[in-house]
Order: structure tokens, then sequence, then C-alpha cells
């Protein structure tokens, strides 16, 4: 009996230990980067590791803007961190305050967002593994206001999201659905304003506007437009005058992302 224990015991240490060391060898390897919400990984990694460049334009935006963006040349004094509206304005935030922190000098500020991505409350299916596990991070609680922690502290198992083995994975817990949709977020309302001060502190010129948007979601469009009209904090007229509309057969079946063959037009 004490044989079988002991054996028992040197098979389980052994498990531990793989069960850690591969997610180990993943982190430091940056393997996990190719995980669901990779291109967040990506821009997370450059905002920290650009230091003292002259940037002439910073895009940051969701995936519609990362998609059109990405299909075009840069110029050497561009830079594209646009990725996903999963992140949020609380990621967004933290992407520009990070380049700003390495003594990076930026111009201008190209922030475009579409009206649906302001929904986000950081309270749906996609918030652990996209924002959670690149941005919940001890270097980032600063950034994270009363109001985001409060909104943290909801998701189940939060606390395990920097846990190598989870970190490393496509893990994420089942999240409720939330109890209240918003057309135009608490959490974007309060960053959306940080973002313009941080921007004015530091003399940059930010183009908030709005990604291009199907026709179909028109009627989406004017509900927010209805709702950010309630925010006196922030002028709307040039985020509501550079909004584009195209057809439904620019679009994927989503309605939302274009069709390859339409990203070689000037859609903005």
């Amino acid at each position: 009996m004490k044989k079988f224990h002991l054996q028992i015991a040197f098979f389980l240490g052994i498990f531990l230990i793989l069960f850690h060391l591969i997610p180990i060898y993943r982190y430091y390897t940056k393997q996990y980067f190719h995980n669901a919400g990779s291109e967040i990984f990506a821009a997370v990694d450059k905002s920290e590791v650009t230091q003292n460049q002259k940037i002439q334009k910073l895009y940051l935006g969701d995936s519609v803007d990362e998609q059109i963006v990405s299909s075009k040349n840069l110029a050497t004094n561009e830079l594209n961190l646009s990725t996903n509206q999963a992140i949020s304005l609380v990621g967004q935030y933290i992407l520009l305050k990070n380049l700003i922190e390495n003594k990076n000098k930026i111009d201008t500020v190209e922030l475009r967002i579409l009206p649906m991505s302001l929904s986000n409350n950081l309270d749906n299916q996609l918030t652990y593994n996209y924002f959670l596990k690149p941005f919940y991070k001890k270097r980032n609680y600063k950034n994270l206001s009363g109001t985001v922690i409060s909104q943290i502290e909801k998701i189940p198992f939060y606390f395990l999201s920097q846990y190598l083995p989870v970190l490393t994975s496509l893990w994420s817990p089942n999240t409720p659905q939330p109890t209240i949709n918003h057309v135009f977020s608490p959490i974007n309302k309060e960053y959306l304003a940080k973002i313009f001060l941080l921007c004015k502190g530091h003399h940059i010129y930010l183009n908030f506007r709005s990604s291009p948007i199907c026709e179909s979601n028109r009627q989406s469009f004017l509900l927010f437009k209805r709702e950010a009209l309630k925010t006196n904090s922030i002028n709307f007229k040039e985020y509501f005058n550079s909004i584009k509309f195209y057809p439904t057969n620019y679009f994927l079946a989503d309605q939302i992302h274009f069709k390859k063959e339409f990203l070689t037009k000037d859609l903005y």
C-alpha cells in the first residue's frame, strides 16, 4: 500500500510539474500571443516596448478599424495599435498611457470606434480573454478606476486571469449575461473623458471618430446618438459628422466587418 501511495504521489508530482512548466514555457516564449485576442497581446507588448519614438500618428480602435488599418501600408512614423472593442476604452487608455510613459512623442491619436462598440461595460463573454488576461496586471492597477474594479470583481474567477495555466490557455469561465444592456456604457463614458484629458495634458491632437457603419445598423447609431448627446463633458459633433455608412453588400454576414475586396477602397 505504501508503494502504491508513493507511485501516486510521484505521478501526481510529475503531472503538477508539467501542468506548470508548459504554461511557463508558453509565457516566456510568448506563444500564448496566438490565443484568442492575439492582436491585443501584441498591441500591449508594442505599447510597452516602444520607447523614445516620434509617432506622427497612432491608431487606436475596434476590430473594424484594425481590419482597415492593417490592410494599408503605414509610414514608418505611424503606429497601429487598433485591436478589438472587447478591450473597451479602458484598454485603449492603457495602451496610450504606456506609450506616453515610455517617453514617445505622439502628434496625433486616431481613435476610431463604432457606436455599437461603445456599449461594452466589461460584462460580456469576451471580457475574460480579451480584457482581463492582457490588462488586469499589477502595473495597470493604477489605471483602473473604482468603477472598473467593481465591475471586474463581478466576473467569475477574475483573480485567476494571471495564473499562468489560465493566462496561456483559451479557458474562460461562463459569464452571466449582463442585466443591463447599455447603449453607451458608464465605463466607456468615464474612459473616453480620461483619454481626452490625457491627450490634452500632453498636447496630443485627438481625432475621435467612428469606424464605417453598415447601412443596416443606422438605427443603432441613432440610439447611440440620442444617448451620447446626454454626455455634457464631451463634444460629439465631429464624431457624428465623421460617420460614413456603406451598403450591406460591402460587409460580411455580421454586417460589421468588411469583405476583403472592399478594403482597397478609401473607407474613411
